[in-house]
């Protein structure tokens, strides 16, 4: 599992109007930093050290990505994933505080985030949701392993410290270790939309998880790892067996019609998915680790928009 690093940001944001997110608060969020940095792109400056990692120009890199019509933009994973405000209403007037959630997935992807915190001023300009909200960004953190966080850009600040660690295989393994070897549960908080020979999956069934999660893991650690080595196709043939005999002994899920609007496009598409908690019982030892990194990883469709973002305990 070596060879990945995470970094899991969180950025404060005060709400100048009322700022009201929805059921698709990711692919508002999403489509707001799109929009700012599509429009804005000649106003972001090169940060004076450059942006040695990359061969092109950072911001195009990085919407080459999102596009979605682009040649290679439907096969390569986004370079982030997003984590929408988890708060029932997600209604937020003047002068209160919430939180967006953005974890870049490699080093390579870290140099970008000057560009993203200076999006960000742009976004509040712009505004977000419905009656598109205004707001400023208060401050940014890095959330660590641990749950603690790291302040990055303090508040009044318009300089952001690069992180000089993220997450790594170590961190994961470590936290994973304290974890139930017999029973965990699932907290699916934003629609988990995945794919099993053709259909969506209205069941969280254990084996199909893992597959993708496995198959999400190795992609993104692919194009955005040092030193990657994707996981040995024994191992991964052994992980799936024995994740046919994890059994599903709760489940309080449901299913989450969400759709995400385009206003570039004028289109609509799902991003509908299951929500809820699922526990599991067997041998979990084994993947006490895979289900960790999926937590940041998020899984199945969508992710770029919010999709697939659960937690473990």
């Amino acid at each position: 599992m070596a060879g990945l690093t995470i970094y899991p940001l969180r950025f404060t944001l005060e709400a100048i109007d009322e700022v009201v997110l929805g059921e698709q608060a990711g692919a508002q969020i999403r489509g707001t930093l799109y929009t700012a940095l599509r429009e804005h792109m000649g106003d972001l400056p090169i940060p004076e050290q450059g942006v040695p990692s990359l061969d092109v120009d950072p911001v195009r890199w990085l919407l080459a990505r999102e596009d979605e019509s682009a040649e290679r933009g439907k096969d390569v994973p986004r370079a982030f994933a997003v984590q929408p405000p988890l708060d029932s209403e997600r209604r937020y007037p003047p002068e209160t505080h919430f939180t967006v959630g953005i974890t870049l997935f490699g080093r390579r992807t870290l140099a970008l985030l000057p560009f993203i915190v200076l999006a960000f001023p742009h976004m509040g300009r712009l505004g977000m949701g419905y009656r598109r909200g205004r707001f400023y960004l208060h401050h940014v953190t890095l959330l660590g392993a641990d749950g603690c966080q790291t302040l990055l850009m303090p508040p009044g600040s318009d300089r952001v410290q690069t992180p000089q660690s993220g997450i790594t295989h170590e961190q994961i393994a470590q936290r994973a270790a304290l974890l139930s070897r017999g029973r965990l549960t699932l907290h699916f908080q934003t629609p988990t939309r995945l794919i099993h020979e053709g259909r969506l999956l209205k069941a969280p069934l254990f084996h199909v998880l893992m597959a993708r999660l496995l198959e999400r893991y190795d992609l993104i650690g692919m194009e955005y790892g040092d030193g990657f080595t994707p996981v040995p196709p024994e191992q991964r043939a052994d992980l799936l067996r024995r994740a046919e005999r994890i059994q599903l002994v709760e489940d309080r899920t449901r299913w989450q019609d969400v759709f995400s609007h385009s206003r570039r496009t004028g289109s609509s598409s799902p991003i509908s998915g299951l929500v809820g908690e699922a526990t599991y019982s067997g041998d979990l030892t084994p993947f006490r680790e895979w289900l960790l990194w999926g937590s940041y990883l998020q899984i199945g469709k969508n992710t770029a928009k919010g999709d697939g973002w659960y937690s473990v305990r």
